[in-house]
Formats: C-alpha cells, sequence, structure tokens
C-alpha cells in the first residue's frame, strides 16, 4: 500500500493561488532558489506560474511559467525548452528556480528550460498559481524557499558542506530519480571547475524502518550518487561515500515534513 503524501494543496475546477503568510511582508533575499514537486494528469494546461511580487504599491512583476503543453516555460517574452509532455504526466516532476537579481533560472527535472536577464527588478514575494479541471487536477509538495541561491562553491568554502534533498531515490531504494539530475550536474559543475575539491558523499535517512537497513540503504544511495557523478566526468577517486542512516536527524522524524528533512544527501568537502 502507498503512503500517503502531503500535498499543500489541489485544485479543481477554475485557477488558485496561494502567496505564503510570512512574518515580513518583503521576505524574498537578493539572492534565493525556490523549489517545489508538481503532479498533473493531462497535458492541457499542465503548468505552474510563479508570480515573482514586485515592490510595495507597485504592480506584480513578469510571471514565470514552468511546465510542458503549448505554454511551455517562459518568463515574460522570454521562451525557454522543455521537457516532452510524457515526462511531466501522471508522476511527480522537480522544478528549481533560482534568482540573482541579474538572472532568472528555471529547471525542470534536469531540463533547464530558462535562463533569462531580470529587467522587473527584484521581488518582494512569490504568488503561486495553476489551472485544473475535473480529470486534471494538479498537487504541489516540498516547496522550498532558500537564501544564497544555488552558489554551490560559496556553500561549500563557507560551511564544508552542502546539504540537498533535491537528489531524490526511489522508495527504500538506492534508485535515483530523473529529477536529481538537475543537481547532481550543479555538483558535477563545480568539482569540474574546482579540481582541487574532494567531496565524502554521506547519505541520511528518516527514522522509519530498520535501523540496520536504513544504514545499509543510506550507505547505498551515498554509491549511487557517486557512480552517477563518475559517469559524469568526475573522478572517482576525488569521491567517498558514508552511509548515516537515522544517527544524525536534523529536524524530527515525527512529521512528514520534518522526515523530508532528514532524508538528504551531504557533499562534504574533504
Amino acid at each position: 500500500m502507498n503512503k500517503p503524501v502531503a500535498v499543500l494543496f489541489a485544485l479543481l475546477d477554475g485557477r488558485a493561488s496561494i502567496t505564503p503568510l510570512m512574518a515580513a511582508p518583503n521576505y524574498t533575499p537578493d539572492v534565493f532558489t525556490l523549489e517545489f514537486d508538481v503532479y498533473a494528469k493531462d497535458p492541457e494546461y499542465n503548468f505552474i506560474s510563479v508570480n515573482f511580487n514586485g515592490k510595495e504599491n507597485e504592480t506584480d512583476m513578469e510571471e514565470l511559467v514552468v511546465g510542458a503543453g503549448e505554454n511551455g516555460s517562459r518568463y515574460g517574452a522570454a521562451s525557454g525548452t522543455y521537457p516532452n509532455e510524457a515526462e511531466l504526466l501522471n508522476r511527480w516532476y522537480h522544478v528549481a528556480i533560482a534568482f540573482n537579481v541579474r538572472s532568472l533560472k528555471a529547471y525542470i527535472n534536469q531540463h533547464r528550460v530558462l535562463n533569462t536577464p531580470v529587467t522587473a527588478g527584484k521581488p518582494v514575494g512569490i504568488t503561486l498559481s495553476a489551472t485544473a479541471y475535473e480529470g486534471n487536477e494538479k498537487f504541489i509538495k516540498n516547496i522550498r524557499l532558500a537564501a544564497g541561491g544555488a552558489d554551490l562553491y560559496k556553500r561549500v568554502m563557507t560551511d564544508g558542506k552542502y546539504v540537498t534533498r533535491g537528489i531524490k531515490f526511489d522508495v527504500n531504494k538506492a534508485t535515483i530519480k530523473p529529477e536529481s539530475m538537475g543537481t547532481l550536474n550543479e555538483v558535477a559543475k563545480v568539482l569540474r571547475e574546482h579540481p582541487e575539491l574532494k567531496f565524502s558523499i554521506e547519505g541520511h535517512t528518516d527514522s522509519d524502518g530498520d535501523d540496520a537497513a536504513n544504514l545499509k540503504l543510506s550507505q547505498a544511495r551515498a554509491e549511487a550518487v557517486k557512480a552517477q557523478l563518475v559517469m559524469l566526468g568526475i573522478e572517482a577517486a576525488r569521491l567517498t561515500c558514508k552511509g548515516l542512516g537515522e544517527t544524525r536527524p536534523v529536524d524530527s522524524n515525527t512529521t512528514l515534513i520534518g522526515k523530508a528533512n532528514n532524508r538528504r544527501v551531504e557533499f562534504v568537502k574533504m
């Protein structure tokens, strides 16, 4: 039996939008990343709109549209490529957006669907919108907004490691899901640009299941990540693997969100 999935919202018969309730009205930093997972059932209107809200008393900035179907992926007048519809239908796909004042980039699974200059100023908030009808309900989960953008190298040099939850695996397996390739390509890019870097790839799980099984699974997942990076051209000698299972949680294992935070891969600088 499949486990229930915590979903932020599902839409039916019309267009709906969600704007997060934040303590500060202007909460987006100068550099940030926004990630979420989407599930849609039909090729028509299979996209999510992200409105970057402008400064107070100003109109909204141009919207970013990410998805498949006739609308593809676009930001204002700028168009981008997008994956085949079949890759996005009746399955979860991952969206990652990076804003750094000068440019806006968007990824769907391993595909970079957009890379365009920003001309409308800095956003101060975000609104997600989607259109659905009976038979084409949409579901969104795992929304993450993070300051600091996607400058992986700076994170590693500052924190000594890069922690990611963007590398996804099949349930109870070490099989890497396609939507993980965006993150893996970023790690490989940094390793190619900085040949002095070496990483210990450390896998972590939540507390569900047997302790020993989780330890074994996390080791297998770390090794799968290493194998994929080697396939991307990184020397195996620059990478080691360590499975830590559920031994180092960073959040509670009593909630779905907490468990999702604990399921992660860390690239620790050696």
